[in-house]
């Protein structure tokens, strides 16, 4: 499976899951064949509120959630399993503060 930038999965940490359920992929599918990949944290909005400005706000099936870009992480690609919808209609808006995604149809 190739993992694309903007892929969204379900957070494969345990610890961290309730509060952030979904991590994005950051890195982009150009840039190797790594073992990792850059991934950041989506918060439920309601907890999110404590963090940094450097934040984009999203919506996923009308449930509001933050990214949280300053807890960037690599992790293993093989910990990424169950796609469950992307961020790829935004991917070349730089000004998208606010974005609203659906499940993917077929990922």
């Amino acid at each position: 499976m190739v993992i694309r930038q903007f892929d969204i999965f379900p957070n494969p940490s345990p610890r961290s899951r309730e509060d952030a359920p979904y991590v994005v992929a950051l890195q982009s599918q150009y840039a190797g064949d790594l073992a990792t990949i850059v991934v950041a944290p989506i918060y439920r909005a309601a907890i999110a509120e404590r963090f940094t400005k450097l934040t984009v706000d999203i919506e996923l099936n009308e449930e509001r959630f933050v990214v949280s870009i300053p807890e960037l992480v690599a992790i293993s690609e093989t910990r990424l399993r169950g796609k469950v919808t992307d961020l790829l209609a935004y991917e070349d808006d730089s000004a998208a503060p606010s974005t609203a995604c659906s499940p993917a149809s077929n990922a």
